[in-house]
């Protein structure tokens, strides 16, 4: 019998070490595993709330994300698109959501269509590259209005805007900039821009910003890089998008969704940042229907861009209607399914395997194997069309020693 464990388990909020999958184990093994499974994860779970207390009152400004975001101060922003003033070969598409340069190298300079506020994440994704030239691309921070630059554009970020003053860029590093890689920034109220590649925390990017001033965030589409994608919710700490179901309602900090009508069955509330087999996402059951004790909820992927989905589409046929809006195919719904028997208080963990299982855990007992993922590039979704009510996601922590620990119960089980 095969048998994959509990496949990957995060750093920290949004960066990810995988652990160990146990295979070909006998039933008795399984029952084991299973068991020391449920051990390790209650072990980490008393040490991570130690460690993360003792982290947040020693830790440095510039250490990592977690010391200089204020997730609790985080407030809900409207989705940043492209400015409409942006470099001579530049054409934006999508809603102004994606940047492409259509020829040469530079005069490709592209600006947040408002300013970003201290502490709110902005980010993208490098969807086309050109391999025929060289150079990155330049990413930071000005504050001036692009209106105000409309006659006199720079050519380059680097350094024509910032001789400019009021105004902080530099390259990033060339083995950052590949395709598909996704980039997540913040600046805080010292005038400190820290980033994320990938989920991984990369330390400070740029300093002495005037954060008390509009800043606006400018991309340098430079050399090898042709193509960005605004992604347009940080997935560094897990949270719902905004509302786009009127059926729910979110609380301030968008990591509670309730249903706004007991009886809708079409109560949709979609994860924000993409679900991939380097995450591991826990949601507790909060609330079921008055006098019911026997909670449902259901669950599914789609593979849409969640700015494209609109209301309508929850409404009535999401399928048909998120297929149809990608020609391509690439957005689609899988399998929406049903998870029963659910009280409050009960906590449900979702992970894909390195095999693309997709896989749910409740209260740490033995997992159960849902469908098979072959998209790389999913939005986990909730709809709260059952008994339940009201489901808050949670951010995990689990640091090294988990992986050292389900080490050695994979050696234990072979025995």
């Amino acid at each position: 019998m095969t048998c994959c464990s509990l496949a990957n388990w995060p750093l920290s909020s949004g960066t990810i070490i995988k652990a160990v999958h146990f295979l070909d184990l006998t039933t008795v093994q399984m029952r084991i595993s299973f068991r020391l499974s449920t051990i390790v994860l209650c072990f980490c779970r008393c040490f991570i709330k130690h460690s993360s207390s003792s982290s947040r009152r020693n830790s440095s400004p510039v250490q990592s994300m977690d010391s200089i975001i204020d997730f609790e101060a985080a407030q809900a922003y409207e989705p940043l698109a492209f400015h409409l003033i942006h470099g001579d070969n530049i054409r934006l598409s999508e809603n102004r959501r994606v940047a492409r340069r259509e020829k040469s190298f530079c005069k490709a300079l592209v600006f947040s269509n408002r300013p970003v506020q201290t502490n709110e994440y902005f980010g993208f994704k490098i969807v086309e590259v050109d391999d025929s030239w060289s150079g990155t691309l330049r990413i930071g921070i000005t504050n001036w209005n692009p209106k105000a630059l409309q006659f006199c554009l720079p050519k380059f970020a680097c350094p024509d805007l910032i001789e400019l003053k009021c105004s902080w860029a530099k390259a990033i590093n060339e083995r950052y900039c590949k395709k598909g890689h996704r980039f997540l920034f913040s600046v805080n109220k010292q005038g400190e821009m820290t980033y994320t590649v990938n989920g991984h925390s990369r330390g400070l990017f740029l300093s002495g910003i005037k954060s008390w001033m509009e800043m606006y965030v400018v991309i340098d589409i430079y050399g090898h890089c042709k193509a960005v994608q605004l992604i347009g919710e940080c997935y560094f700490a897990a949270s719902f998008y905004y509302n786009i179901s009127d059926s729910v309602l979110l609380n301030e900090n968008r990591t509670v969704v309730t249903k706004h009508h007991p009886q809708s069955s079409k109560a949709y509330a979609f994860i924000c940042q993409p679900f991939t087999n380097d995450i591991v996402l826990s949601i507790e059951i909060l609330k079921l229907s008055g006098g019911e004790v026997d909670g449902t909820l259901s669950v599914g992927f789609t593979g849409q861009e969640l700015y494209n989905i609109r209301q309508e589409w929850l409404k009535n046929n999401v399928v048909q209607h998120c297929t149809a809006a990608n020609n391509n195919n690439k957005a689609w719904i899988l399998d929406e399914r049903i998870i029963r028997n659910l009280l409050p208080g009960d906590r449900i963990q979702f992970y894909i395997t390195e095999n693309g299982v997709f896989c749910m855990m409740k209260n740490d007992n033995a997992p159960k194997y849902m469908s098979v993922i072959d998209n790389p590039d999913l939005y986990l979704f909730f709809n709260l069309c059952g008994t339940v009510t009201s489901i808050r996601v949670e951010g995990e922590e689990v640091i090294f020693v988990c992986v050292v620990l389900l080490m050695i119960l994979d050696i234990v089980c072979r025995l």
